[in-house]
């Protein structure tokens, strides 16, 4: 039951036992109102379009041609799987006499099937779902909007995700303006075959059991999977992106390593954003580069963030893995929430001022958030705003970065909690909330499972859907222009059809003066008969966009055909104009030169496709016009721009010891202590065998700054070879200071992953490094909490004036497993602004009672050696030696075979208040000296 409703059932219960003739209690809220709404524009108001009963828990919605707004449903969410018998919905809602306000809805699939499913997407009359473990699509043969088994089609396109109801599963798709399908899954993990016949492999280092039998949930361990190959010939890890056909073939990874990234949008020109969440807090939104890495686990996907985190690493630096090479840059990293729905705005009823506007929900905290992406070298400025929020004095709770179901509190502008967002067919902007007190956890406490969508516009916006004909090649271009998005899509598809009767009607297109328009219709012009000319004239056009879209064109025509097949070279785009002889788009050398940084790393992310699907073992490494390619794309690199660096990098995947001899010759040097910054950078990024003994050197070198040292360091640590080991031994005996404790610690770290082969134990015991035998370990016991507390109810303690004088003396036990501020250490939650940000009721608890619920990420274990020794504490490292950190921050390295027993606490690593002799009043003074930080 909803905890404000629980409330209120108790006083109206508590009502009638003092008078018999009270009136009823006034109905319990199921929305936020309007007026509680902060919008960043006031040319902008917040209505409510649907609210309940018309729609129950919105997990995802989308807007069909007509402009009706279709909602996949989650009363069957987690632990109330049950709660619906016949299954999850698929509801339609339609305005039906254009008030601005949905009037009808009605059911278009029930099925027991569906249990929470996580996404929807209406492609004309192609309803797809994602209901993990399966992508289904219905199709809606009569258009009826009713589904209807002895008319309509009911088809699996895709299986083999795990996760049968959990959130870090499959989520929805979005049509591209390529025409593909864009979709996703977070880290459950999946094994599925396309229909091209291609197996994908994908694991992690999530552990969803935490220890545990399988809670039935999901249907294997990712785990098991972690660093396989796919059939595609790369190893992908954790939660992934993906791309294809809408037939289901030609399956795409275009990015992996994410936690759990809910939903992704694309831009016109083909730019892809994304969020992901994580706890404890580091939740990102971010652009992702084709093939990208988020860092999430480690690159063979078997070990956390956790496991790997350096000494002096933040949290945001360590779990995006910021310092480690091959890893994308993390984009905004705003703190804790649980981002959901993502969507980008280029036509809505906004007007142009918000043209490129991207909207990001954050039902953590009660937010939409805005950004207007900013080109950054070949990368993205990210500058996050409040788009829309109830919330904007910044009071969150009931979310996991504040303590979980201990935060939550009754106040009402805390239960929005926006699952998604989209731009409707009319233009406005529709955002749906789940509306609850609490969010993730996997936790829902509204008994109720209201839901309302919410429609953002102009003051006095009065809706309109233009009238969508796909049968004509003017009204089909025509629909290019809709501002909802699988609207397009549906649009590319009647177009595509067509064929080149609707040539004419593009090139008109083509003419627009908005570059996102005319970049939809090039990714149709590489669809139609004799396309190249016309393509590489728009290679020459002085918009930088129209460029990036031309050229992202022209490689999907190459993936379509097979044209970028290394045979003979017979010409390049520079001398090409019709369909005669195969042509790159990677071998033009303007493209290579493109004053762009976003083209030229469109170009390396070009290379990467030569290398590996046409170049198998023992064969050339590249064309002569792809290592030319590479070298001048190497040459432009400015020595900063980590973007642009990153894709070098997987210009070269899989083959980065031939790319560094490639680029050694001409932008290297003979001494490794005149590395110029760029070449530092590009061999850091490839750490191929040949250069350990050059960055043993640096990181020797006391001339050079302490970071350059460590930064060589890491490259020898990713760099699996022998004498990338002995180098790291070598450099743990040296003397100084500087470097050695973090050549030690890469040590301890590799000796049973990378370096596991290379008889690391001994050495470190011969060289009075590291010796198991001889390590003395101390017994740490977090003592239960009591039975039965002798604290007077929360609500009475509320009362009490606290005195933040006398909190600061009992609060200084905080500081030995918190900071706070600029003191205390990073074992517990980090408690500054944390409770200046809840309600007094919620920071007592947490006090009170820590044990009630566990923030994410902070689950304690409990180990118990075979000499009796038990140590409390959070698993750090889970190899051999197990890293372990206690209170205080006291960690120790134990080793595997000292172990009898591992197993989780159950329970908080804090003490309860009591335990820590506080009474009530001590209670009130340390919360009252709490909220002043």
């Amino acid at each position: 039951m909803k905890l404000s409703r629980l409330a209120l059932s108790l006083a109206a219960l508590a009502g009638v036992c003092l008078a018999t003739h009270a009136a009823d209690p006034a109905p319990a809220p199921t929305h936020v109102p309007p007026a509680r709404f902060k919008v960043s524009d006031p040319d902008l108001e917040v209505t409510v379009w649907a609210t309940s009963p018309l729609l129950k828990n919105p997990t995802n919605l989308d807007t069909d041609q007509q402009g009706r707004i279709w909602v996949a449903e989650g009363a069957n969410y987690r632990s109330h799987a049950k709660r619906q018998p016949e299954g999850d919905r698929i509801m339609v809602l339609q305005d039906t006499d254009g008030d601005g306000k949905a009037d009808k809805s009605w059911v278009f699939v029930q099925e027991p099937f569906l249990l929470a499913p996580m996404g929807i997407a209406v492609i004309d009359n192609q309803i797809i779902v994602s209901m993990t473990p399966d992508l289904i699509v219905y199709t809606d043969v009569n258009r009826n909007a009713k589904f209807e088994p002895g008319i309509d089609k009911r088809e699996v396109i895709l299986s083999g995700f795990n996760g049968r109801i959990h959130d870090h599963s499959l989520h929805s798709v979005t049509v591209g303006p390529d025409g593909q399908w864009y979709w996703n899954a977070g880290n459950s993990g999946a094994q599925f075959t396309d229909k091209s016949g291609k197996t994908f492999r994908i694991g992690s280092a999530y552990d969803p059991y935490y220890g545990r039998s399988n809670p039935g949930d999901l249907g294997w361990n990712p785990r098991e999977i972690a660093g396989a190959k796919s059939d595609d010939g790369f190893v992908w890890i954790g939660g992934f992106a993906a791309r294809m056909s809408r037939d289901g073939s030609g399956v795409r990874i275009i990015g992996h390593n994410f936690r759990n990234s809910y939903e992704q949008t694309v831009s016109s020109f083909g730019d892809v954003f994304q969020n992901d969440n994580d706890d404890p807090p580091a939740c990102r939104v971010a652009f992702l580069p084709e093939g990208g890495n988020a860092g999430f686990c480690s690159a063979d996907g078997k070990r956390t963030w956790q496991a790997d985190r350096r000494p002096g690493q933040s949290v945001p630096t360590a779990e995006w893995r910021q310092e480690d090479p091959g890893t994308m840059p993390s984009g905004d990293v705003y703190g804790g929430g649980s981002p959901t729905g993502i969507a980008f705005v280029e036509d809505s009823a906004l007007g142009a001022k918000h043209r490129g506007l991207l909207l990001s929900c954050e039902p953590g905290r009660n937010t939409v958030f805005g950004y207007y992406p900013k080109p950054d070298g070949a990368g993205f400025k990210l500058e996050r705003f409040d788009f829309l929020t109830s919330n904007a004095e910044g009071k969150f709770a009931g979310s996991d970065f504040l303590g979980g179901n201990n935060s939550v509190t009754t106040e009402l502008h805390t239960f929005f909690r926006p699952s998604d967002v989209m731009v409707g067919a009319d233009g406005a902007i529709y955002v749906a909330d789940w509306f609850d007190p609490r969010v993730g956890g996997h936790a829902d406490l509204d008994g109720s499972l209201s839901g309302t969508i919410y429609r953002i516009a102009p003051k006095g916006f009065k809706p309109t859907v233009p009238k969508v004909d796909l049968s004509t090649p003017e009204g089909a271009v025509a629909a290019l222009r809709s501002p909802a998005v699988n609207v397009r899509g549906a649009a590319f598809y009647a177009v595509k059809e067509l064929g080149a009767k609707a040539q004419p009607a593009l090139e008109k297109l083509l003419k627009d003066e908005q570059p996102h328009l005319r970049a939809r219709a090039i990714w149709l012009l590489s669809h139609l008969p004799r396309a190249k000319a016309r393509l590489l004239q728009l290679m020459e056009d002085k918009d930088d966009n129209i460029r990036l879209a031309t050229f992202r064109a022209i490689r999907q025509l190459e993936e379509r055909t097979g044209s970028g097949l290394p045979k003979p070279f017979e010409g390049d785009m520079r001398g090409a104009g019709t369909n005669d002889g195969p042509w790159y788009a990677w071998q033009s050398v303007k493209v290579w030169t493109d004053p762009s940084a976003a083209v030229r790393r469109e170009a390396a992310l070009g290379l990467r496709d030569v290398v590996w699907r046409h170049m198998g073992e023992g064969r050339n490494f590249y064309t002569q016009e792809a290592k030319q390619a590479f070298i001048t794309l190497a040459q432009r690199f400015d020595g900063k721009d980590r973007a642009y660096l990153d894709a070098l990098g997987l210009a070269v995947r899989g083959r980065e010891a031939e790319g560094y001899d490639l680029l050694k010759s001409s932008l290297g040097t003979t001494d490794p202590l005149k590395w110029s910054p760029r070449w530092a950078w590009l061999a850091w990024r490839l750490h191929p065998p040949q250069a350990v003994a050059d960055f043993k050197i640096r990181a020797l070198a006391a001339s050079l700054p302490d970071a350059e040292r460590k930064r060589a360091l890491t490259a020898i640590a990713f760099n699996g070879s022998r004498e990338a080991a002995e180098a790291m031994l070598e450099i743990a005996a040296a003397t100084d200071k500087a470097i050695k404790a973090d050549a030690i610690w890469w040590l301890l770290n590799r000796k049973d992953n990378h370096w596991s082969g290379h008889g690391l134990a001994n050495a470190l015991k011969s060289r009075g490094i590291y010796d198991a035998d001889k390590i003395q370990l101390t017994s740490v016991v977090v003592a239960e909490p009591p039975k039965e507390s002798k604290l007077p109810p929360l609500a009475d303690i509320t009362k009490l004036k606290g005195d933040a004088k006398r909190g600061a003396q009992y609060a200084t036990a905080c500081y030995t497993c918190h900071r706070l501020g600029k003191e205390g250490v990073e074992f517990a939650p980090d408690l500054t602004g944390w409770a200046s940000r809840q309600p007094l009721e919620v920071v007592l608890r947490s006090i009170a009672t820590p044990s009630a619920d566990i923030a994410h990420g902070f689950n304690g274990h409990e180990l118990v050696l075979k000499d009796g020794t038990v140590i409390h504490g959070l698993i750090l490292a889970d190899g051999d030696p197990v890293i372990i950190m206690s209170t205080g921050a006291v960690t120790q390295t134990v080793p595997k075979n000292r172990i009898k027993e591992k197993q989780p606490l159950n329970r908080s690593l804090m003490l309860s208040a009591e335990q820590m002799g506080m009474d009530a009043q001590a209670l009130a003074d340390v919360a009252a000296f709490l909220r002043t930080k």
